[in-house]
């Protein structure tokens, strides 16, 4: 994962936001020679991790644990090549706004790996062998990339030598791909350190390692469920922004951004307010874990500030600042270091919830800072943050009250459907009668998908600074 982080991550948003820059005057022989410098640059780039990854067994195998799992991640390099060949075609079609495309090639990934890995399983006389998997997540890799390619050509992407320019690819790719480098790192920094921290504190290791296990294993990705949307609205919100960047609409980018923000707010809470009163419930359907319900309930405001730098982080790097989201990243990774350094010895694991809710905080407002001040704006997003807070409070009480009673006459898969689904209805109505939403304008988003979701506020006309 790391290597593929190093393959895939910064291509893909630099090349869709050059793809929709250049949409804007027709300037399709530049964003082809774009794609075509940047697959030169990953396949050079993928080589060079392969022969790392031959030439360095001695020192990989002690990290890997065992010479069976160094043949395992040499079964998965065919999977870092595709990475990163499809990197710049996922560049173009993103920017092109063909996310249906974009969709469909990790859909039939997925599948194929599936189905690949049944076979391979069937064949195997080892079931205790890995290299099955690895060997069915290379193949998938291989084919989606294939059909990633044939989606490319035939939405009119062509491969052209004439305006071959590396510069502006690695000046956006570069420090975004460091970002998501040091972030793969983040985790295993801190599944080494909080243990160990959390021993010197006067747990077991047993205990420690246990805590950390259900708190990273079954708590987190629940709370990660939320990303999916925001993930989703950030990768539609690149090539939306560079379009307006470069037709100098300042007005339009200004209200984008900020129903971008207030959007995000809205379904960050909507998942809090359905978490935290049923944390226990969800842990016991899918875990039967009890301690995995309590992380829950202490963690489940990270989802707010997760949401929030996740969607201002994606408008930072359409903004041309990638250089500043590295920055708080690493003021970030600092702080939540610190915390878990010497926060263990007073809240033990829950350490670790609190350094990545504050984390994720200070790279919020690190963010809304910076697009301000880029776009001249003052956002009342804080206002705004504030006030669902506030019609959350009886959204949570009536979630917990209803599903209390539910699950007592008709079972916890009821109990958790039927109470989250009238505490959303009634949330959204709070959000209406509160004028936080205006359905008016839910409507006219239905007939025309550049309208926005969330009521905005007027801003008058502005010039963007450096």
């Amino acid at each position: 994962m790391v290597f593929i982080t190093l393959v895939s991550s910064g291509m893909p948003i630099a090349i869709s936001k050059l793809t929709a820059s250049n949409k804007v005057n027709k300037n399709y022989i530049s964003t082809h020679s774009l794609v075509y410098a940047g697959l030169k640059i990953e396949i050079v780039f993928s080589l060079i991790l392969i022969l790392v990854i031959i030439l360095c067994k001695g020192l990989l195998v002690p990290i890997l644990g065992s010479e069976s799992s160094y043949f395992l991640l040499l079964s998965l390099t065919p999977a870092i090549i595709c990475a990163g060949i499809y990197s710049p075609f996922r560049g173009y079609l993103w920017g092109e706004e063909h996310y249906l495309k974009v969709s469909l090639v990790e859909f039939f990934e997925q599948i194929i790996k599936i189905i690949v890995l049944f076979v391979l399983i069937k064949l195997s006389f080892n079931l205790e062998n890995l290299l099955p998997l690895g060997i069915a997540i290379s193949i998938s890799a291989v084919l989606s990339t294939v059909i990633g390619i044939i989606y490319y050509f035939t939405s009119g992407g062509k491969l052209s030598k004439k305006e071959i320019k590396y510069r502006p690819i690695i000046d956006s790719a570069l420090p975004l791909t460091t970002t998501r480098f040091c972030g793969s790192l983040m985790q295993p920094i801190i599944s080494v350190l909080l243990p160990i921290r959390l021993i010197s504190f006067g747990f077991s290791k047993s205990q420690a390692l246990s805590a950390l296990g259900v708190a990273m294993g079954m708590t987190f990705p629940i709370l990660t469920i939320p990303s999916t949307l925001i993930g989703s609205l950030s990768m539609a919100l690149i090539p939306e922004i560079a379009s307006l960047i470069k037709q100098k609409n300042i007005n339009a980018l200004q209200r984008q951004i900020n129903s971008s923000i207030l959007f995000t707010m809205c379904c960050s809470f909507l998942c809090f307010i359905f978490i935290l009163p049923l944390a226990h419930p969800i842990c016991d359907l899918l875990f039967e874990n009890y301690d995995a319900g309590t992380y829950l309930i202490y963690a489940s405001w990270i989802i707010i500030p997760t949401g929030l730098s996740a969607i201002t982080t994606s408008i930072l790097n359409s903004l041309g600042h990638e250089k500043f989201t590295f920055k708080y990243f690493i003021y970030s990774a600092i702080l939540s270091i610190l915390i878990i350094v010497f926060i263990p010895k007073y809240v033990g694991v829950h350490s670790l919830f609190i350094s990545t809710g504050l984390g994720m905080s200070l790279i919020y407002f690190l963010n809304i800072k910076k697009i301000n001040k880029t776009l001249n704006i003052r956002q009342a997003s804080l206002k705004y943050l504030l006030s669902l807070a506030l019609i959350s409070a009886p959204c949570l009480l009536l979630s917990k009250w209803l599903y209390n009673i539910f699950e007592l006459m008709y079972g916890t898969i009821f109990g958790l459907i039927a109470s989250a689904s009238i505490t959303i209805v009634c949330f959204v109505l709070l959000l209406l009668v509160f004028n936080l939403l205006d359905i008016n304008i839910i409507i006219k988003n239905i007939k025309s998908s550049n309208k926005p979701i969330i009521q905005k506020e007027k801003h008058k006309k502005v010039k963007v600074t450096k």
